[in-house]
Parts: structure tokens; C-alpha cells; sequence
């Protein structure tokens, strides 16, 4: 165990993307789908992609997110740590099954 440790976080930290980036916090980031395209979450780095996303809704298009798989989270995981133990902060479990997947990642990673 490493006395230094690297706090991350996901795209659904709800902080503008310049705020963890001045902070050097890293993100993993979730995705959404309209009309078979791919979208990554923006976190307001671009300024008309919250503008985009909200008018899908307003045509009537719903987007659809999906979890983070757990190949994408040990990928992740497994570039921070030559800089120390993780800490990251994920979305709770009662909305994804992404945590689970973090923690799969984790338990792989420290066998």
C-alpha cells in the first residue's frame, strides 16, 4: 500500500470539467446514445453540448446511457496507480451497475 494516493472520479461528479482538470483529477467518462450515435458526457468542456443534448429531448429523441464496463474501469485504474493507491468516486449504486463493475476492476487489480 502506497502512502500517496490519486483521487478520481467520473463524468457524473457534476463539476465542470476545467474545475477536476485544474485539480489534476482524473476521469473516466460515461457516454450516450441518440439515434445509434455515441456521445461522450462533455462535462461543459464544449459549450453546445448541453444545448445538443436538451434538443434530442425536445425532438422527442431520448437519449440512452450505459454502464462502464469493467475492461474500460481496469484500463483506467490500471494507468493511475504508478502514481499510487486510488481513491475514485463513482456514482451510486442504485442508479448503475457501473459501481460494480469499478469494484470488479479494483479486486482484479489488486490480485
Amino acid at each position: 500500500m502506497s502512502d500517496k494516493f490519486i483521487l478520481s472520479c467520473e463524468s457524473t461528479v457534476d463539476l465542470a470539467y476545467s474545475y477536476v482538470a485544474g485539480r489534476n483529477i482524473p476521469v473516466i467518462f460515461y457516454s450516450y446514445t441518440v439515434d445509434d450515435t455515441e456521445f461522450v458526457d462533455d462535462m461543459l468542456r464544449d459549450p453546445f453540448a448541453l444545448p445538443m443534448f436538451y434538443s434530442f429531448i425536445n425532438e422527442g429523441k431520448l437519449p440512452s446511457t450505459s454502464q462502464i464496463n469493467e475492461y474500460v474501469y481496469q484500463n483506467f485504474f490500471e494507468s493511475l496507480l504508478p502514481d499510487g493507491d486510488i481513491l475514485h468516486i463513482a456514482l451510486g449504486t442504485g442508479m448503475t451497475q457501473s459501481v460494480h463493475n469499478a469494484e470488479k476492476a479494483a479486486i482484479r487489480l489488486t490480485e
